[in-house]
C-alpha cells in the first residue's frame, strides 16, 4: 500500500523508480498474478530507460528477466496458458521457487480448472515447506484430475510417514496411472495396485 501510495502522488523519478520495483517484488512474495506483478516491472522499466542512474537496479532481479520472456508469449493464442505452466515449470526447476509462484497464480486465475497449475504450486509451497498450503493446492489438483499421477506420487510420498494407509492408497492411485516410480515401489512391498 505504501508503494502504492508514493506511486499516486507523482513523486520524484528515484521514489517511483524504486517504489515500482519494490511493489513488484512484494507482490511477487505474497504470490501475487504475474501479470500485475509484470505490470509494475514493465513500468519501471520504461522510465529507468529515460534515467541515468538506475542501471543496476535490475541486475540482479530475476522477475524482469521472467516478465521480458512473457512478453514474447502471445496472450490471444490458444496455448498462452500451456506455455506460461511450462515457462513456471522451467523456471521452477532452474531453482526460482518463489519466482514461478505468480505465473502458476496467474493461469489458475485465467482458467481455475487448470489442474497442472495447483499441482506445480503445491509442489512450490512444499519447497518453501509450506506443507499445510502446499496439500491444498495438491488436493484441488486431484479434485479437479482424480488422474493426476504427479500430484498422487508427492501426496504418497507425503503421507508415508504419517499415513501408510494413505501413502498406499494414493501409490496405487498413481501406478495405475502409469506412473513408474510408485509401481516399482509398490511392486517391490509385494503390494498388489492393478484393477
Amino acid at each position: 500500500d505504501d508503494y502504492s501510495m508514493t506511486i499516486s502522488l507523482d513523486s520524484d523519478i528515484t521514489h517511483l523508480v524504486l517504489s515500482l520495483y519494490h511493489r513488484a517484488n512484494s507482490k511477487t512474495v505474497i504470490g501475487m498474478g504475474i501479470e500485475t506483478v509484470c505490470d509494475d516491472l514493465n513500468d519501471m522499466e520504461i522510465v529507468r530507460a529515460r534515467y541515468s542512474g538506475f542501471e543496476r537496479l535490475g541486475e540482479r532481479n530475476k522477475m524482469i528477466e521472467i516478465c521480458k520472456l512473457i512478453n514474447y508469449i502471445d496472450t490471444s493464442s490458444i496455448d498462452y496458458l500451456d506455455k506460461l505452466t511450462n515457462l513456471g515449470v522451467m523456471i521452477t526447476t532452474n531453482g526460482y521457487i518463489i519466482e514461478s509462484i505468480p505465473i502458476f497464480k496467474e493461469v489458475i486465475q485465467r482458467d481455475p480448472s487448470r489442474d497442472r497449475a495447483y499441482n506445480n504450486l503445491g509442489l512450490c509451497y512444499f519447497d518453501l515447506d509450506d506443507k499445510e498450503k502446499g496439500l491444498g493446492y495438491l488436493h484441488r489438483a486431484i479434485d479437479l484430475n482424480p488422474n493426476n499421477e504427479q500430484a498422487l506420487q508427492t501426496l504418497s510420498y507425503h503421507y508415508y510417514t504419517t499415513d501408510l494407509d494413505l501413502s498406499i492408497e494414493y501409490a496405487r492411485r498413481a501406478a495405475q496411472n502409469g506412473n513408474k516410480p510408485m509401481q516399482e515401489w509398490l511392486d517391490s512391498r509385494g503390494t498388489a495396485w492393478q484393477e
